[in-house]
């Protein structure tokens, strides 16, 4: 695991993911897409590929059968392979890479002030269809562009390709917007702006608040 030192310290275009460790199956998606890359000098030498929320898995290892029954504080704590470690595993692939750690939730926002281009892979089922698009906002209020699977509950939220987010509709895709996302800084740019206004326009929260007031005054 890197240190937490600021993302960023090359000139690099950076394409960070940041999520916890339930999204193995997610980050699974860009498993062979991230080998490929690793074995190309044109985007290992131009891109490097940030995974951000690192934490060990950490298991009690309890002195006796009856400690662990009891839990009554008589263990000690083990560092053991867990789904993170996969995650940061396939970030690997990519030949580079950084990998940092979970940080409090005041301070998690601040991974995307040095991030280029955000990914957002997402495994198409029911339970993922009903989650939130707060990964497109996050990214959005930071003015950073999104790469992200053309899945619900996205595709829900972004009516059009053009507001900042790059809906990849199949797996090459990944591949095919990073290449042209380094060969068109100033289109990362723009893009980032064009999802900045879709979040301010549609989640700004003291427009949300007002109509907060509006639904409790009419009850």
């Amino acid at each position: 695991v890197c240190s937490s030192d600021l993302i960023g310290c090359n000139d690099k275009t950076r394409f960070m993911y940041m999520g916890g460790r339930t999204h193995r199956a997610d980050i699974d998606l860009l498993s062979g897409k991230f080998e490929r890359i690793g074995g190309e000098k044109y985007l290992t030498d131009r891109a490097e590929f940030v995974l951000c929320g690192y934490e060990p898995t950490k298991q009690a290892l309890y002195n006796t059968r009856e400690d662990m029954e009891k839990k009554n504080g008589n263990y000690k704590i083990k560092e053991m392979h867990g789904e993170y470690d996969y995650m940061a595993n396939v970030f690997r692939k990519t030949n580079s890479f950084k990998i940092y750690p979970s940080v409090d939730l005041e301070n998690y926002l601040n991974y995307y002030d040095s991030a280029d281009v955000a990914l957002v892979p997402l495994v198409e089922n029911t339970w993922n269809s009903y989650k939130s698009e707060l990964k497109l906002v996050e990214a959005g209020c930071k003015h950073v562009p999104v790469i992200c699977s053309a899945v619900a509950p996205y595709t829900d939220a972004i009516q059009f390709k053009q507001e900042g987010v790059m809906m990849v509709d199949t797996p090459d895709q990944w591949i095919d917007y990073i290449r042209y996302c380094l060969k068109n800084p100033n289109f990362v740019h723009d893009q980032g702006e064009k999802l900045y206004s879709w979040t301010n326009e549609n989640y700004d929260l003291i427009k949300v608040n007002k109509l907060r007031e509006q639904v409790f005054n009419s009850l």
